[in-house]
């Protein structure tokens, strides 16, 4: 294997609230009490994504304790929660490194900005992490780089920061962009965005004029933390709020709105979430998606596929929606084990 001589020694940035007003802590807070009011109906996923760190954000926003709040948003990859995967999957400094020059060759050649050479070409180079980078910009026309939680895990680049995340979900951003190469993409829907780095890309690099969230209540207060670093808090709606005519940015969270029923979309997205839940409700994410899908819309899935019996697979629900065509279905390009593919509604 090529080694990447271009990455430094693991690094990382702490990008902290003080930027953020607390209104707009506030205004989080009362989100968290509009989507938990009354009984959830999703405990098993409730319970699963609880862990030290969301029962402590669940107490603070619950308590409407700004300073807590903005202090366990400031240090949210402190300790090895779900967020810091992989760290725990890849161990000490070196292998991490290694992982993070794998991701930004798949992520320069999934841009069609780095020429696939046989390994024996390959053999004793070292590669330019600045020119790799820059031609990457090139092609999505904006600088690569992240505002983060604290102890976020990334590389440096100059005065650029670069999680492991935002570089997978450029892979993503490619394939969308490929889908729409004839026109814009104006409205997005992601299902589960997680920490929201596919919706920094969106935001950043594409011409959309709105991008919409669905998610449980404490990953969406954290995606809403994420995004207002990244932009700016006057973005951003979150569910129940008035509108404003700045508003791009809708997080929805988890509970039914007329405002999210009566939109339609241009593509919607599901990143590394549908097979942690159970088929039914995965079915019941894909029926609301399929209605809510312009004609001609997409439905963009990447999403881990193992051999293992009774795991749920998007591709085996999505035999059962009506009214999507498959487009194309292959190995996705920034990790092993996971398939992309893409539905039309026809």
């Amino acid at each position: 294997m090529t080694k990447h001589k271009f990455l430094k020694p693991f690094e990382f940035t702490i990008t902290p609230s003080e930027n953020l007003p607390d209104s707009f802590f506030e205004r989080l807070i009362e989100f968290y009490a509009r989507q938990t009011q009354g009984e959830l109906k999703l405990s098993f996923i409730w319970e699963n994504v609880l862990d030290k760190f969301h029962k402590r954000l669940d107490v603070a926003l619950k308590a409407k304790n700004v300073p807590e709040v903005k202090f366990l948003l400031d240090h949210l990859y402190d300790d090895f929660t779900v967020f810091r995967i992989d760290i725990a999957r890849f161990g000490p400094t070196n292998p991490i490194v290694e992982k993070y020059g794998d991701m930004v060759i798949a992520t320069a050649n999934a841009l069609g900005v780095l020429r696939l050479c046989s390994p024996i070409q390959n053999e004793g180079e070292s590669l330019n992490l600045e020119t790799l980078i820059t031609s990457m910009e090139n092609v999505i026309g904006c600088k690569l780089t992240q505002k983060g939680g604290g102890n976020m895990p990334g590389i440096k680049c100059g005065d650029r920061f670069i999680s492991y995340k935002l570089l997978e979900s450029l892979c993503v951003w490619a394939s969308m962009k490929r889908l729409f190469f004839e026109g814009n993409i104006w409205k997005v829907l992601e299902a589960g965005p997680g920490t929201g780095t596919l919706g920094v890309l969106i935001n950043e690099v594409s011409s959309i004029s709105t991008y919409h969230t669905i998610d449980l209540p404490t990953t969406s207060v954290i995606q809403a933390y994420l995004l207002a670093l990244q932009f700016t808090p006057d973005l951003i709606w979150l569910a129940g709020e008035g509108e404003s005519l700045k508003n791009k940015i809708y997080i929805h969270g988890i509970l039914p709105s007329e405002k999210l029923d009566d939109s339609k979309f241009d593509i919607a997205i599901n990143k590394d979430s549908f097979p942690e839940m159970p088929p039914d409700i995965i079915k019941g994410y894909l029926d609301f998606i399929a209605n809510n899908l312009f004609i001609r819309g997409v439905f963009l899935s990447v999403n881990q596929e193992t051999c293992q019996s009774g795991q749920s697979r998007v591709f085996e629900i999505m035999q059962s929606i009506q009214g999507m065509s498959l487009l194309y279905r292959c190995p996705f390009w920034a990790r092993e084990g996971y398939v992309e593919e893409a539905w039309r509604k026809t």
